[in-house]
Formats: C-alpha cells, sequence, structure tokens
C-alpha cells in the first residue's frame, strides 16, 4: 500500500511541474497568502479599558500605575473609590 501511495505521489508531482499554471497554484499562491495574511492580520492589543482600585496610593503604586498608563496598551477610564 505504501508503495502505491509513493508512485501515485511521484505521478502527480510530475503532473505538477509539467504544467506552468499548476506550478503557480502549488508555490506561488502560498508564498501570496502568507505575505498577504501576514500584514493584514494584527494581533497587538492597544487601547484596553481599565478600571483602578487603588487601596494603597504609595508611590510605587502609583508608578506602577503610570507604567500602565505609559504602555500604549491601557487606557485608564475610570478610578473606582470604594
Amino acid at each position: 500500500m505504501l508503495e502505491r501511495l509513493a508512485r501515485m505521489l511521484i505521478k502527480e508531482f510530475i503532473q505538477v511541474f509539467r504544467n506552468p499554471r499548476m506550478r503557480a497554484v502549488v508555490f506561488v499562491m502560498p508564498v501570496v497568502q502568507v505575505l498577504i495574511i501576514g500584514y493584514a492580520v494584527n494581533t497587538d492589543v492597544r487601547h484596553v479599558p481599565l478600571a483602578v482600585y487603588d487601596l494603597d496610593r504609595t508611590p510605587a503604586s502609583r508608578d506602577l500605575l503610570a507604567r500602565f498608563e505609559g504602555s500604549g496598551c491601557f487606557d485608564v477610564v475610570r478610578r473606582i473609590q470604594t
């Protein structure tokens, strides 16, 4: 059975390399798709709304909050008091 499968694969590769249009479909189209999808899909997380409940209110906690805001990934939309 494996020998039949190998022979069939060889036959199909011969067919693909014989026809120039098939070569383009098999080799060029996946490269084009990778390039297009690579530039179109953006997985960066930006401007996530954030509510802050800071009970500590020390310079360290304020510094941490400033780092969150300065990163560009989070936007503090509300400071919760109670």
